[in-house]
């Protein structure tokens, strides 16, 4: 199911959590200016009167004649201004290279537009509108066409405002105060008591009385995680002194990302690692610090909190170039990567680490060090998809 949708009303948007159990605006209204980076001082910034979802990372803004493409991996706009729809659409009949007034992508292959009365298909992987199913009229074609969307009321084949793609086969439409589900195998207005169409306010908890454009995010697929301790245990090493020596066991890190289909994306999902726990030498516990994801100083390794405490973990890094595991926003890691195809949207992640305690020859030596890796959805409020805890210890002579 889509976890959630963008609604856009004037200068605003909502974001709104449809899954049951939540089914409420989780953030705004917030300025669009604040939150899509890019736009501020554009037209965009006052109001976005059509979005879709284009499957790969990118959404689609429209407003008047113009487009802007969003990239929403990255989270800012693709192109340093918006465009003509007529150059960028031109296969769009000249009445819809003037405006949009809502879209979706139904997650076949195929987008939907609508502007007026009237509606037409665009097929995704050709770029162009598409050609009509044999023995049904061309596009674009009326909204309440025979071939067309079955059980609207005359307002909503006279035009909707908003459109979006709900998951599980489901489209809702909107048009003033009101709102419509329907099945999009049969293009057809859902049976409910009472019937369709419904007061948005009522049933969108939070959104405001009307809304002008919506669409659906994107969002992580399923994830697995896998962690995989040396098998032969701890291991010795030495450094760069004649008497500087190591102690430490490695551990292997795979995460697989899955684009379970529309709205779901590969990049959506990141890994995080946390720690918590101690070095000791010659059984003094040791100072160790960790970067702060803040860009502040240094953060000292929490301890392993007291039985029944709450957990103490903090994010745990690297001192080397990438200074965090599984930031696809920065830079490459060395130890791991994302590929299939690259860190911005790639499925997969693999790192080692090596907790390790230095010290001199000779000196005892213990690691004792508690691990959560978790899997996230980054756009939907971080939410954890995949959690797993793991424990490293070590001990010996240097």
């Amino acid at each position: 199911m889509v976890k959630r949708i963008y609604f856009f009303k004037g200068n605003s948007y909502f974001e709104y959590d449809p899954r049951p159990g939540t089914d409420r605006v989780v953030k705004g209204p917030i300025a669009i200016d604040t939150r899509f980076k890019g736009l501020k001082g554009s037209d965009f910034a006052s109001g976005i009167k059509a979005a879709v979802n284009w499957g790969d990372g990118f959404v689609y803004l429209f407003r008047g004649d113009e487009y802007w493409k969003y990239d929403a991996l990255s989270d800012r706009v693709d192109t340093p201004k918006p465009r003509k729809i007529s150059d960028g659409w031109p296969t769009f009949p000249a009445s819809f290279q003037t405006g949009i007034d809502a879209a979706f992508n139904s997650g076949t292959g195929k987008a939907y537009f609508f502007k007026g009365n009237q509606y037409l298909r665009y097929h995704i992987g050709d770029d162009r509108v598409d050609t009509p199913d044999p023995g049904t009229s061309p596009y674009p074609r009326d909204i309440s066409d025979p071939n067309g969307w079955h059980g609207l009321t005359p307002a909503f084949q006279s035009g909707i405002d908003a459109a979006a793609f709900g998951g599980d086969g489901k489209i809702y439409f909107f048009k003033g105060a009101e709102y419509v589900r329907l099945s999009f195998a049969s293009r057809t207005v859902d049976v409910v008591n009472p019937p369709y169409p419904l007061s948005i306010a009522t049933i969108w908890s939070g959104l405001p009385a009307t809304v002008e454009a919506a669409v659906e995010w994107i969002q992580a697929g399923s994830a697995t995680l896998d962690i995989s301790l040396n098998p032969t245990g701890c291991q010795h090493a030495t450094g760069p002194g004649i008497l500087d020596a190591g102690l430490g066991r490695a551990f292997l890190i795979q995460a697989s990302f899955a684009s379970t289909g529309h709205p779901s994306v590969c990049g959506s999902a990141e890994y995080r690692q946390f720690v918590q726990g101690s070095h000791f030498l010659d059984g003094e516990r040791i100072s160790e610090s960790l970067p702060d994801p803040g860009g502040g100083p240094p953060i000292p390794l929490p301890p392993r909190p007291a039985p029944g405490a709450p957990d103490n973990f903090q994010e745990d890094g690297n001192k080397g170039k990438a200074r965090f595991y599984g930031h696809r926003n920065g830079p490459p890691d060395p130890d791991g990567k994302y590929d299939k195809p690259d860190q911005r949207s790639g499925c997969r992640y693999t790192a080692t680490d090596v907790p390790a305690v230095s010290g001199r020859v000779g000196q005892s030596a213990n690691v004792d060090l508690d691990f959560k890796g978790v899997i996230i959805d980054v756009n939907a409020d971080n939410e954890v998809l995949v959690e797993k805890r793991w424990t490293v210890t070590c001990s010996g002579v240097l």
